[in-house]
């Protein structure tokens, strides 16, 4: 009762409770109350070893989006990861690299070539490849077991309001109808991950510049309002995309859509190149896309110059040479950076993660324990 239409600021988390004591209050103090959420902890996540069940629990963030959540505390596990259009395996670099996640396995659907080969490289004995979206069927989503999380982009050039010559999302000649591989998977896991009592997450990814016509068929499919982030808030390029999904507190980030980082382009340039402007515009496939007008972003020896494509990986949020190792040329690299996601940015919308999933044990805690 008296709860805001618009809710601004901090979440306000409406809770359904029923089992024993849980963090001191009964039952009676908390069925159909109103938690304030100011340390942004999500109720029923930061007490795994309580025997206590949530029902559900429905937040309502800053940006006027609802999503609920259907939980049950259980004990710490690693994280089974499923992956589509994984591209250079962003997800993967995220969450074992940036947010120290244990994996227990990790699934990706991938059939560009030279994807493949980069994760070859890259991810050696860590990817299991199942190759084409469009031939994963429901009895090979109940052969994979249990999945914690799904994560994609499907490919955004028929669904950019850039490409004159797209088609239709529902065409299904369509690269923009593999959407529709995407929500099915979807589905089905969500109906019996859920159903077993464990908690689901799902995230997709793509571009911001689409028609509204086309934002609201994948908002209608998806069955989620989109939040938009620009990767301007981590680094100095201003790349918007759109994140449909359910994970924890990622509604809030809405205002990460015009924020700006302190860090400007010199910052990610090799020695002895000199920045001409303090940012640049949206990494793609093609590199031309980072000039403004006709000038090109970096100045060396007196002579203008795209970036360097260690310079790139940077500024996508990955290590230098991360695309490097495996005999692809420069283009090829440029354009596998282009349609991966800015590392940085999905960090932040999966950081939540990290407190439900066990953490990967730091050589020094290994070391202590074999001892």
């Amino acid at each position: 009762k008296g709860i805001p239409k618009e809710p601004r600021g901090n979440f306000l988390g409406f809770v359904e409770y029923s089992g024993k004591e849980f963090l001191g209050f009964t039952e009676a103090d908390i069925l159909n109350s109103v938690i304030d959420m100011n340390s942004n902890d999500l109720v029923g996540f930061n007490d795994f070893e309580s025997k206590t069940t949530f029902s559900s629990v429905n937040v309502i963030g800053s940006c006027n989006h609802e999503h609920s959540l259907v939980v049950s505390p259980v004990t710490k596990r690693t994280l089974r990861v499923l992956s589509l259009f994984d591209g250079i395996s962003s997800g993967l670099f995220v969450l074992e690299n940036m947010l120290n996640i244990d994996i227990e396995v990790y699934f990706s659907s991938e059939i560009d070539k030279h994807a493949l080969r980069l994760q070859s490289d890259r991810w050696s004995g860590k990817i299991v490849q199942l190759g084409d979206v469009r031939n994963i069927t429901e009895e090979l989503l109940l052969a994979l077991g249990r999945i914690d999380l799904l994560i994609g982009g499907s490919p955004c050039n028929e669904l950019s309001r850039v490409n004159w010559r797209r088609r239709s999302m529902h065409d299904p000649e369509s690269s923009g109808h593999l959407i529709f591989n995407y929500v099915k998977i979807k589905d089905s896991l969500q109906r019996r991950v859920v159903a077993s009592g464990l908690p689901f997450f799902w995230l997709f990814e793509n571009t911001s510049h689409m028609e509204d016509d086309v934002l609201s068929d994948i908002t209608s499919v998806m069955g989620s309002e989109p939040t938009t982030i620009c990767a301007s808030a981590f680094v100095p390029m201003n790349r918007k995309r759109n994140f449909w999904g359910n994970i924890p507190r990622m509604r809030d980030l809405c205002t990460y859509t015009d924020q700006t980082t302190g860090l400007e382009l010199q910052d990610f340039l090799r020695p002895n190149r000199n920045a001409n402007f303090s940012s640049v515009k949206t990494v793609t496939t093609n590199r031309s896309n980072l000039k403004k007008g006709v000038a090109k972003p970096v100045t060396m020896n007196g002579t203008e110059s795209h970036l360097y494509v260690n310079e790139v990986e940077s500024l996508m949020g990955f290590p230098i040479h991360y695309t490097d190792g495996c005999d692809l040329s420069v283009t090829q690299r440029l354009q596998l950076l282009g349609r991966s996601w800015c590392a940085p940015v999905v960090a932040k919308i999966l950081e939540p993660l990290s407190e439900i999933y066990l953490q990967k044990r730091s050589l020094q805690e290994a070391s202590q324990s074999d001892e």
